[in-house]
């Protein structure tokens, strides 16, 4: 204000801040909520558009997750998800302050399907593995279902933070399939099932020491036994009987011993035997009779190859009572491998990889290739779900990832040959069907078919998942487990036909309700009928009746 005249000068007030506006309205989030769904916020708020979106969960902030949308990661499941709108800082900002959202949930699934390792020992199983996801319940224990071929199964209870498990006195000699539930507040999931042979103990004398067949300045042979392994320090063994890269003239020690067996154990070690190699000044006394020990010049080999133990192998054919590679005999294929095509046969089964695919393993003591067909404990379940068109349950051994993509022929029989067949893989946590491919049996029975991953798969006749409906079982888990609780995957729904069917049979349903409704109406009218007429003659003879019995009437006049 500012006077002029007698009274001249200029006077302020104080000063009268304006402050900013709240920030108010309200944020509505929409979308799915499976891992992988897109999240969209929704934005009424008094503000024109100057502000920012921040998510986050139970745990907090949620680090990069900005913009006004969001997709579920797997971290997300079993929290409440929200979004919080703030106003962009600014000096001169006309609102300030923040709004949330309410609560979005993104409920729990059952745990990630556990990955196992099982080994054997003489009466024992031991079986290991890492602590799967929790899947946002956290995991309030497993349960280890151990079957012996033919008998039912046993089920123990393993604590929530274990991670191994070792089941003792089980019966020496016999094949067992095993695996393991992971369970969380929602529900289970099932490992792949596993078959592992429990050995029995070596009940032999124990082997002589052994002979030599040969020596040189570099090598050592001794005699080859069917059966046998050998060793120079009596802890590390191979099933090759020749020792080379030998120094010369130095005197080395030999074992050798009864090899292990799917079923029975490995024998003690024999005594030892000592020789020298030979000196360049001595002379050489390796005789052609050595030659056994070599290889053939396919490169391929059975249960009873006398190959050595680095010689790269390209087929492996085996024909006796075992289907297991041991790890030695492993590393040859995939040495040969490098080389050219390799090849695995069994009676009912060929696995072919390709030139240079092959990956090295390690951590198992073999390898067990075999299957079986219409003989697995998923058989009910996956022929359920394959209705009139199941042509045969294939339950492979292998468990997990198989060392490269293989081309995989199974013999199903000539009833089939000529045939083209679906191929699905079965899925036990949903209990469905899995479309994998198509393939034709050839003349001689065998349907090929190209995979990487080993467990429960079906040949059917015609294509499932455009026909059925996947049932979707509900996960229930007994709280007290007991001998034979070998549940492996939801209760199994009957399989639909289709839609024709049910017309089809709603149709002649109907046609029989009306034939039986005609049928009843004729029947009442019937007797309704014979009731009047019985009034009719009742009357008549009330009529009639007090003329005198003597009375007689004439025929016309009786009728």
């Amino acid at each position: 204000m500012t006077a002029s005249g007698n009274i001249a000068g200029t006077l302020e007030s104080a000063r009268f801040r304006v402050l900013p506006m709240a920030l108010s309205g309200t944020l509505t989030i929409s979308g799915g909520t499976a891992v992988g769904s897109a999240l969209t916020v929704q934005a009424n708020l008094n503000a024109p558009g100057n502000y920012t979106f921040q998510w986050y969960n139970d745990a907090g902030d949620i680090p990069g997750a900005v913009g006004n949308t969001y997709t579920i990661q797997s971290s997300d499941l079993g929290t409440n998800l929200y979004v919080r709108a703030s106003m962009t800082p600014a000096a001169d900002a006309a609102y300030t302050g923040n709004v949330s959202s309410g609560a979005f949930a993104v409920p729990a699934l059952p745990p990630a399907v556990p990955v196992i390792d099982v080994a054997s020992d003489t009466g024992s199983i031991s079986v290991s593995w890492n602590t799967p996801a929790s899947n946002g319940a956290p995991i309030t224990g497993y349960y280890l279902i151990v079957t012996p071929q033919g008998g039912s199964g046993l089920s123990y209870p393993v604590d929530a933070g274990a991670n191994n498990y070792t089941v003792n006195g089980l019966n020496a000699g016999t094949t067992y399939t095993v695996y393991l539930r992971a369970v969380n507040s929602y529900g289970s999931t099932s490992s792949s099932v596993v078959t592992v042979a429990v050995q029995a103990a070596y009940t032999g004398s124990t082997p002589d020491a052994p002979t030599r067949e040969s020596r040189s300045t570099s090598r050592v042979t001794l005699k080859k036994i069917s059966g046998y392994e050998y060793s120079m320090d009596g802890k590390t063994w191979q099933s090759s009987n020749v020792f080379s890269g030998l120094k010369e003239g130095t005197k080395y020690s030999f074992y050798q011993r009864v090899a292990e067996t799917a079923t029975t154990a490995a024998s003690p070690a024999s005594p030892k035997y000592s020789c020298y190699t030979l000196s360049s000044s001595d002379e050489d006394d390796d005789d052609s009779s050595s030659s056994s020990s070599g290889s053939s010049s396919s490169g391929s080999s059975s249960s009873g190859s006398t190959a050595t133990e680095s010689e790269p192998l390209h087929e492996l054919t085996l024909t006796g009572s075992t289907s297991n590679v041991l790890f030695s005999t492993m590393n040859r294929l995939v040495a040969g491998n490098k080389e050219k095509d390799v090849t695995i046969s069994f009676p009912n089964v060929r696995y072919s990889f390709g030139k240079g695919t092959m990956q090295a393993e390690s951590g198992r003591v073999w390898y067990d290739f075999g299957l079986s067909v219409n003989n697995c404990i998923h058989n009910n379940a996956v022929k359920a779900l394959a209705g009139d068109w199941h042509v045969a349950t294939v339950h492979f051994n292998y468990g997990g990832t198989l060392p490269a993509q293989a081309t995989i022929s199974i013999q199903l029989g000539t009833q089939y040959a000529g045939q083209k067949l679906y191929y699905y893989k079965y899925d036990e946590a949903g209990n469905a069907l899995s479309f994998i491919q198509t393939t034709t049996v050839d003349a001689s029975g065998w349907a090929s078919v190209t995979q990487s991953q080993c467990s429960d798969y079906v040949f059917t006749s015609g294509d499932v998942t455009t026909a059925f409906a996947t049932p979707t079982p509900t996960p229930t888990l007994s709280p007290t487990p007991v001998a034979g609780d070998v549940p492996l995957a939801g209760p199994v729904q009957p399989v639909k036909k289709g839609s024709d069917w049910i017309l089809i049979g709603i149709i002649a349903l109907a046609a029989l309700l009306l034939i039986a409704i005609i049928w009843l109406w004729l029947r009442r009218s019937d007797e309704s009928s014979l009731l009047d007429d019985e009034d009719f003659y009742e009357e008549e003879y009330e009529e009639y009746g007090d003329a005198d019995e003597d009375n007689e009437y004439d025929d016309e006049d009786g009728r």
